[in-house]
């Protein structure tokens, strides 16, 4: 983890310094683009500048009037971008930076590339401000529902429909028919909250031992579960403990961290486990964006392909004659198995 730390700061140090003549309109905005086809950005005024902060190698920025047009020059960039916009020219002239994110599923597009009027240049600031107004205000992790499992609605059944097969509507767990959206939706569920502890430890919230307890919690509290570290400039993988790997992570203070993760479910193909559980596996695709500094001139960017595994846990009680049954998930191991820039 050293040697990650290092990198990293090789890696903000070697990024290169922009600063803006005027006041930034808006400044930092995450825009999803198209990885196999051109996109673009529509402003108010013909457009006069524009610089290319940080990872411009996959891309051509060519920019005509009003508009900004995205060309990936590979098939499939994966690396995201940082951009700084001048358009508009005395009092009219506007600065902005984007971090472009290139994916290659169209519905996950966020559409608000348009920003051809100063009307939504300002929704799209207030819509920044606010945001990160409530991310100011939200620096505690939640206080419950962490491990609260989900009730399961159990109507009576024969032998014979107890033992049947997975379906799209349910997940046989040893006889234990899951709901299969609500188990997606608890899967879902422990990841975002996975995701949300790793930006406010990687960010300066001031409260790193409420959200490393936090984090445990997700994880059963096991301290025997690892988390696999890489790095890419000496290409090495390293186990090492789960709260060791969040300790970790508080240490890396940033201004603004922003981890986006694309991932897949897969439940039909649980494995059982000697204390009754099943245990499966979440696909993430990670990009990791991270600024320090009081411009953001320092950028740190990776995307990386990992494996979470998870467990799920069956509990039965019994009131008044009637059997009662729930569940929950825990997180377990995570895995490396691809880092790219």
């Amino acid at each position: 983890m050293k040697k990650i730390c290092v990198f990293l700061l090789v890696c903000l140090l070697s990024m290169p310094l922009f600063a803006f003549s005027q006041v930034l309109n808006i400044d930092g905005d995450t825009i999803k683009v198209s990885a196999d086809a051109f996109s673009s950005i529509s402003f108010p005024d013909e457009i006069k500048d524009v610089k290319i902060l940080c990872g411009a190698q996959n891309y051509d920025f060519p920019f005509d009037g009003d508009k900004l047009i995205i060309k990936p020059k590979v098939s499939k960039p994966i690396s995201p971008c940082e951009i700084a916009v001048t358009e508009g020219t005395g009092k009219n002239a506007r600065n902005h930076r984007f971090i472009l994110i290139f994916i290659s599923r169209p519905e996950e597009f966020e559409h608000y590339h348009d920003l051809h009027t100063t009307e939504l240049i300002q929704a799209r600031i207030d819509y920044l401000k606010s945001t990160e107004a409530r991310a100011s205000a939200d620096k505690n992790p939640p206080t419950s529902g962490i491990s609260r499992p989900v009730p399961i609605n159990q109507q009576s059944k024969t032998d014979d429909e107890v033992i049947i097969s997975n379906d799209d509507q349910f997940i046989n767990l040893g006889g234990n028919r899951i709901p299969r959206t609500e188990l997606e939706k608890q899967i879902e569920f422990k990841t975002n909250l996975l995701r949300k502890t790793l930006v406010a430890l990687c960010s300066k919230t001031g409260n790193d031992k409420k959200w490393i307890d936090f984090g445990m919690e997700l994880f059963n509290n096991d301290t025997s579960r690892t988390v696999e570290v890489s790095s890419k400039k000496v290409n090495t993988h390293d186990a090492i403990k789960i709260k060791k790997y969040l300790t970790k992570m508080s240490q890396l203070k940033f201004d603004h961290v922003d981890i986006q993760w694309r991932q897949g479910i897969y439940i039909s193909n649980l494995v059982p486990q000697p204390d009754g559980t099943w245990q499966g596996i979440v696909a993430i695709e990670e990009v990791f964006v991270a600024r320090s500094g009081t411009e953001g001139s320092y950028v740190y960017k990776d995307v990386a392909k990992k494996k979470i595994s998870y467990t799920v846990k069956v509990y039965h009680s019994y009131e008044d004659g009637k059997e009662h049954m729930a569940f929950d998930v825990f997180l377990g191991n995570m895995s490396v198995s691809e880092t790219m820039k």
